[in-house]
């Protein structure tokens, strides 16, 4: 592959922070294989050992490996020093800082676009000739889609011809046309801490176990951050080698397509793409909602009392405050909040940002902005432990209630149970019809229990929406559900044990071996929505007809183990949720994406609005434009 007369493959790191990755990578095959050149934007040794304590020890050793070091090498001006050729050029977690994330996401995403345009369309210059030279990325969550590597790529006119993941050997993209690059021995002071090898700060990476630490390159924030998802992406050049874009401006970027006002401008940004002016800050996007409004996050009938609640604290963030999160800041101002407490507040209309009302407590703060924290006083059927159970709909043997979040469907063993509350609240004793789980919400029927009704249970279906990982095919769809398992208590295993009792299973005794509800149950799927892949990651919206008896855990576990189509918030499925753009996952926090907003009882239909965070579309919109602005389902 190399040209060189040692046979050595020629490697470019580049936007290596600390140097560790360059090190790893020498140490895991040698200076006899790779012919290795490392580079870091940090301007001198001076500066990295002043960001990192341990650089002057990876400088001694790359030194004795025969490394050559750059400092101050910007990914985006490679075609501009007298750096030479390479065989392959490396560039593990491109990132410009988080300055610009609180103000508006999209200039967020366009400056690492641009990022991404021009690193690829420089180092493209500096590829050897040889046919199997390549340039790689390695990104992690969703960047590749927000920050839209295919078209940087198509742009550079460059091609995506492998994606590994970060587990992989390097020698699976990096070797010569018949021979592949041999790992040498790995030395047990080799490795990095224990957090950057066991997938704790979201992916394991191969390099770990030689020494490689993902850490960023600002100086002013070396915390540890997060990589899940990592993923290796291998780029080849194509003709032509340059843009040919006829809709250009005069004053337009040729290779990333911004454009500026004036030549200075577009000088300067030439110089340095990566880091563009900084807009004034836009208006805040409109997540919130004016003090004193009532409130329906969920389309539920719910009120929160905010402007009616006594101020705990107000006052403006100061500048040693600026770039906290809100829930972080509001925890600072009260001792008595705890991280449950505070996300209470927030979640609850509680916390006023610049005179609205803020449901994001992930939100970054700035300097002078103007927060304020009020009592929690709500009132809402949707909140845990409701003294007064909101009723839907009513008949004479049988009621339609709605269950809110957090609190338990059935059972007398609890005065909290919505058995026990709807019991109480109508008078009579009424069993629940619907098994919905803990963690879910939605409209639950009770029928009253009597001795002149005792043989007349209502025929109940229910209708479940689900907001799912994936893009589905179909639009109708049947699904055959697994009874779901449960632990045998001590009594029944003793029971089993006994050959007698085994025997009477077969005469009637009536002692079972199958548990109750173990029948299969077939579900109707409907897909009601679905988003555009290209523009926001592959969301659907289902539409799941069960009967009565169906337990929303099985659901789940239906969607996830015979569709592949994960229910968002899934616990289990954490690694779909991450691939999601923060913004929305930040909304979302962590509430399960499936409720039941509609029931049938005796033909009897009775439904409530479906809410906004079930909606593919939504979703969409959300991405596009940047808001909350309500969207038809």
């Amino acid at each position: 592959m190399s040209t060189q007369s040692n046979n050595r493959i020629k490697v470019l790191t580049v936007g290596d922070g600390d140097l560790t990755l360059s090190l790893a990578v020498i140490r895991a095959y040698g200076s006899h294989q790779i012919d290795l050149t490392a580079s870091t934007l940090l301007s001198s040794a001076q500066e990295l050992a002043t960001t990192y304590q341990n650089s002057p020890q990876v400088l001694e050793e790359l030194k004795e490996r025969q490394v050559k070091v750059l400092f101050g090498v910007d990914a985006t001006q490679l075609h501009e020093t007298d750096i030479g050729s390479f065989d392959c050029i490396l560039f593990h977690h491109p990132h410009l800082g988080l300055e610009t994330l609180s103000d508006s996401e999209a200039f967020h995403a366009e400056r690492h676009y641009q990022l991404l345009v021009h690193y690829l369309w420089s180092a493209r210059q500096c590829l050897s000739t040889t046919p199997s030279s390549f340039i790689h990325l390695c990104l992690c969550g969703c960047q590749d889609t927000t920050w839209r590597l295919l078209d940087a790529a198509k742009r550079s006119h460059v091609t995506l011809v492998k994606q590994y993941d970060t587990t992989t050997p390097l020698s699976a993209f990096i070797h010569r046309k018949d021979t592949v690059l041999q790992e040498l021995k790995h030395e047990t002071n080799y490795s990095a801490p224990r957090r950057y090898r066991n997938g704790k700060l979201g992916s394991k990476h191969y390099l770990g176990k030689f020494g490689y630490q993902h850490r960023p390159t600002h100086p002013a924030t070396t915390n540890d951050v997060n990589v899940a998802n990592s993923q290796h992406f291998i780029f080849q050049p194509h003709t032509p080698i340059y843009n040919s874009d006829e809709n250009l401006g005069e004053n337009d970027c040729h290779i990333c397509g911004a454009s500026f006002d004036d030549p200075d401008s577009l000088t300067k940004h030439m110089k340095a793409p990566a880091l563009p002016t900084k807009p004034p800050r836009p208006p805040r996007p409109a997540i919130a909602v004016k003090a004193g409004d009532n409130l329906e996050p969920d389309n539920k009938k719910i009120k929160v009392a905010v402007s009616e609640g006594p101020v705990l604290w107000s006052g403006k963030v100061e500048e040693s405050s600026d770039g906290q999160r809100l829930r972080y800041f509001i925890r600072q101002q009260s001792v008595q909040l705890s991280k449950k407490k505070a996300e209470q507040h927030i979640q609850n209309g509680c916390v006023l940002l610049n005179a609205e009302v803020l449901f994001d407590s992930s939100r970054i703060l700035r300097y002078k902005d103007e927060v304020e924290l009020r009592q929690f006083e709500i009132s809402t059927a949707n909140s845990v432990s409701p003294s007064v159970v909101d009723i839907v709909h009513q008949e004479a043997d049988w009621v339609v209630g709605w269950k809110p979040v957090g609190i338990r469907t059935q059972g007398a063993f609890s005065e909290q149970t919505m058995e026990s509350l709807v019991s109480k609240q109508l008078g009579g004793v009424y069993e629940s019809l619907s098994k919905m789980d803990t963690g879910c919400g939605g409209l639950c029927v009770f029928w009253r229990k009597a001795d002149d009704n005792v043989s007349s249970k209502p025929l109940v279906m229910h209708e479940y929406t689900a907001l799912v990982h994936g893009y589905v095919e179909w639009k109708e769809h049947s699904l055959v559900l697994e009874p779901a398992r449960r632990w045998k208590t001590k009594a029944e295993s003793n029971n089993l044990r006994s050959p007698e009792l085994a025997h009477n299973l077969n005469e009637g005794s009536g002692i079972t071996s199958e548990p109750s509800g173990s029948k299969k149950t077939l579900c109707t799927l409907i897909c009601h929505e679905k988003s555009n892949a290209e523009l926001v990651s592959a969301l659907s919206t289902l539409v799941i007809s069960a009967r009565s008896n169906t337990r929303v855990d099985e659901l789940c576990y239906g969607l996830r183990k015979t569709l592949g189509k994960p229910v968002v918030n899934d616990r289990v499925c954490r690694s779909e949720f991450f691939q999601l753009p923060r913004s929305i996952r930040n909304l979302i926090k962590n509430r399960l994406c499936i409720g039941c907003y509609g029931v049938e009882v005796n033909g009897k239909r009775v439904e409530v609005s479906v809410p906004d965070r079930l909606s593919a579309f939504y979703w969409q919109d959300f991405v596009l434009k940047g808001s909350t602005a309500s969207v038809k389902i």
